[in-house]
């Protein structure tokens, strides 16, 4: 049960005004100034405090229990509830996720609200959620391109705290990694730091079924994704 690492160039993400905007608010209207140069600059200069780190654990030897609405490994059982366990239920594997941006996207964010620049820092606060899953999307795509070369299909991807799966299940997902793996670690309440950070499960299966974000799955208000898909 290897680990597969991944390290990915901000820039290979190609963050967009319109995806920044968007997230904050605007969708048809025009983004006024100096909003837009300040989105502008803030995506240029996100390079310098992005730190992308990313690695997939693979479970080959894993059982559903159906009742349970759990998956089992050899090392821990993850109780998913029900709407979520139905993603999975034809998985044959599972690869649990953890993914970065980095401390320093935060920190800049943190930094300026301090300085009383609150709009900047809620952009780059914006940049940061945004970064972490456009580089998952991008790790959930080569696993894609790799497992569809051996004849398996993915699902899509989901997080402890959705759904009804318990955060507190992070303790035992870490656990599949080495300590301080990507530099994140988890707080008492297992929240994750630094907090632009991911982790979840995909399944993996040859009948698995890839299915788009559809909100009615959770209660998430806060979840880039929603509504948007």
């Amino acid at each position: 049960m290897g680990i597969m690492n991944y390290h990915i160039d901000y820039r290979e993400l190609g963050l967009g005004f319109d995806e920044v905007a968007g997230y904050m608010g605007y969708r048809q209207e025009k983004v006024p100034s100096p909003i837009d140069r300040i989105i502008l600059k803030s995506i240029e200069d996100a390079v310098d405090y992005c730190d992308i780190q990313g690695g997939l654990v693979i479970c080959d030897h894993i059982s559903l229990d159906h009742a349970e609405k759990s998956i089992h490994t050899a090392s821990a059982v993850f109780y998913i509830k029900g709407r979520l366990f139905n993603e999975i239920k034809d998985a044959e594997k599972i690869a649990f996720f953890l993914c970065t941006a980095g401390p320093d996207i935060s920190n800049i964010s943190k930094h300026l609200m301090k300085e009383k620049d609150l709009l900047a820092g809620y952009v780059f606060d914006v940049i940061g959620s945004l970064v972490v899953e456009r580089a998952m999307d991008k790790i959930q795509e080569q696993l894609g391109k790799a497992m569809n070369d051996s004849g398996y299909k993915i699902t899509n991807r989901y997080s402890p705290g959705y759904c009804g799966w318990q955060t507190s299940e992070q303790f035992k997902l870490f656990e599949l990694f080495p300590e301080n793996f990507c530099g994140v670690r988890l707080t008492e309440s297992a929240l994750m730091d630094p907090i632009k950070s991911v982790s979840g499960i995909l399944g993996i299966g040859s009948h698995v079924k890839y299915r788009e974000y559809h909100c009615e799955l959770c209660d998430a208000v806060n979840c880039i994704y929603r509504d948007k898909k």
